[in-house]
């Protein structure tokens, strides 16, 4: 039987981080990308360096010992200075715990983590811990692994990451279902669960259903609540379609793109989606989303292929990292906001291909048919759900151009002019192949809503509603079409409940009143007004722009 040689691991590695080269030059500011970009490359060395040294065990041991000790320095840090530290509340318990300790502590506090990320970063260690822990016959180095390990937990106690906290036991469970039999129907069930669980949200089309449910709305509630993360997908999901194949840039493009384009404000709320694989979509694009994919497969095909490896509990131990990073990457992708956050993952999956590197796969097959077959389904589907694939091709072009037009620093009026011109050309040739598109029509309207030509703006935005009744950022567009067109009963029902809209509308009455327009500005007061009639300030401004709008 020939030897395994993971170069078909190695493969969707490379392809992941080579997809990051071509997003790096999508976004409205390439400038932007480059430290993702720089990270995703060094990231993509480490484990190409680890997987090649890693062969042999003291290099591979020290490799992962190393990365525990740096673990177990961030835990211990925020275990004895989080007291210290002001850090909002989450958990009364860990708060007040928090405090005891740094009262019996050196005061070491220099450095304030986001906690979230402290989470993702240590996450996967002691599960490492644990297999380095069992894979020594010497009883004191058992014994300094297991209490790396108990420190780990430790600092993600004090995390109150919810999220971690769940992937971590997703990853107990999934290892303990390697041994037990009862684990594995635990562990189905839960899938099971999750599954009936996010069926019943969709259904529902609000998260707070979870509230709905006792024993999870504790635990799930604060994870997937605040914010709407429900509503944080399907916008994500939203830019995706207008981007599908490029997505919007590498780097710190989301914010901007975000707010603009599905929240309609001026100012910043967002810096991420909050999930790995949309965040990969949004940033990397399609062929970043399809090497993750495989890439994904690639890692559980080769533990299913190797349960019978010599080295069976190191192996695991990687894998099984892996998978809490991917299971924590459901309700969060802190791996984009902060890029130490992908320091885990790269290494974790050179540490899982040296241990491959010379053992042969029990099905040798499995081990290409997986990834290619999961990689291939995922872009069959993903393609299959664009519609006319000409129509997303203009879109998306379209949609980049916009964003340069709207985002990018440094234009002139004339090149802003110019690019959205190309942009309206590419959606209209775009809704000449497929009428109903949404995003064409969205991205069509916010251009007519620029050029203040509201009853064509009018048009295609109801268009785009038709076509996405319940999607909000399209509700909101055709409620602020009408609202400034004067159309006021029918901006009304589509406004209403939509959270600080009334203090938005103020804000638009002030725009217009800057740029001479202050028929919209006094048409946004109405709808102010309508919404929260107890305003007296509003009142008196209302009647300012109306006097002005009635001048010759």
């Amino acid at each position: 039987m020939k030897t395994y040689r993971p170069a078909l691991y190695l493969l969707p590695v490379t392809l992941f981080v080579a997809s990051a080269l071509p997003a790096a030059f999508v976004g409205y500011n390439p400038g932007l990308a480059w430290p993702t970009l720089a990270v995703l490359l060094a990231g993509g060395l480490l484990s190409a360096a680890l997987a090649l040294a890693g062969r042999k065990t003291r290099p591979w041991e020290a490799a992962a010992g190393l990365f525990v000790l740096l673990c177990v320095l961030v835990a211990g840090y925020v275990i004895t200075q989080m007291g210290r530290l002001d850090y909002d509340e989450k958990v009364g318990v860990i708060s007040s715990l928090a405090t005891l300790i740094a009262h019996v502590t050196p005061n070491l506090a220099r450095w304030q983590p986001d906690l979230n990320s402290v989470a993702t970063f240590i996450e996967a260690a002691p599960f490492i811990a644990v297999g380095l822990a069992f894979s020594t016959s010497k009883r004191k180095l058992r014994f300094l692994w297991l209490g790396a390990a108990a420190i780990l937990l430790g600092g993600l106690l004090f995390s109150a990451s919810r999220g971690a906290w769940l992937a971590v036991a997703g990853g107990m469970l999934l290892w303990a279902a390697c041994y037990w039999k009862p684990a594995r129907w635990l562990a189905f069930g839960a899938a099971a669960g999750m599954a009936g669980l996010i069926l019943y949200v969709l259904a529902r089309g609000d998260i707070t259903a979870i509230g709905d449910i006792p024993v999870l709305s504790s635990v799930l509630g604060p994870l997937f609540i605040r914010p709407d993360r429900l509503e944080v997908y399907r916008n994500s999901l939203a830019l995706i379609a207008d981007t599908p194949f490029t997505g919007i840039g590498l780097g710190e493009q989301f914010a901007l793109v975000y707010s603009r384009y599905e929240l309609l404000i001026p100012f910043l709320y967002l810096s991420y989606s909050h999930n790995l694989t949309l965040e990969t979509l949004l940033q990397q694009g399609l062929a970043g989303f399809v090497a993750w994919m495989g890439l994904t497969a690639t890692v559980f095909s080769a533990a299913w292929n190797h349960r019978h490896h010599p080295q069976r509990l190191k192996l695991e131990s990687t894998w099984v990292g892996i998978a809490v990073i991917l299971l924590h990457g459901i309700s969060d992708a802190r791996q984009y906001d902060d890029l130490r956050c992908w320091l885990p993952f790269f290494l974790l999956l050179g540490l899982n291909i040296a241990l491959l590197w010379n053992h042969a796969p029990e099905k040798p097959r499995l081990a290409w048919m997986l990834p290619v077959g999961a990689a291939a389904l995922s872009l069959g589907v993903y393609l299959a759900m664009l519609g006319s694939l000409p129509a997303a091709t203009l879109t998306n072009r379209g949609a980049l151009l916009q964003q340069r037009a709207d985002l990018q620093a440094g234009l002139s009026g004339a090149e802003q002019a110019s690019l959205r011109e190309g942009a309206k050309a590419l959606f209209l040739e775009a809704l000449e192949r497929e009428p109903g598109q949404r995003s064409a029509n969205q991205r069509l309207g916010m251009i007519y809503l620029e050029q203040l030509d509201y009853p064509t703006a009018i048009t295609v935005l109801e268009q785009a509603l038709l076509a996405d009744p319940e999607h909000p950022g399209t509700r909101k567009a055709l409620g602020l079409a009408y609202a400034w067109a004067g159309r006021t009963e029918e901006a009304l029902p589509l406004l209403h409940g939509l959270p600080n809209i009334v203090d938005e509308m103020n804000y638009w009455a002030w725009h217009f009143d800057d740029l001479n327009n202050p028929r919209a500005g006094y048409h946004s007061l109405l709808v102010s007004l309508a919404l929260q009639p107890d305003q007296p300030e509003m009142e008196e401004y209302a009647e300012i722009l109306k006097e002005k709008s009635e001048q010759p």
